[in-house]
């Protein structure tokens, strides 16, 4: 498991498995996602 630091204030990209593991638990507030059935849903968007 990695230090707490190195994923304050910033964005990680990568597989979700593999970095879930290496954040400490009970250190995530909020997750936010796009999920891809939204770009199917342009028009409800505009």
């Amino acid at each position: 498991m990695m230090p707490l630091s190195i994923f304050l204030d910033r964005i990680v990209l990568g597989d979700c498995l593999k970095i879930l593991q290496d954040i400490p638990s009970d250190s995530v507030n909020l997750i936010v996602t796009s999920p891809p059935y939204a770009y199917n849903r342009t028009n409800t968007y505009e």
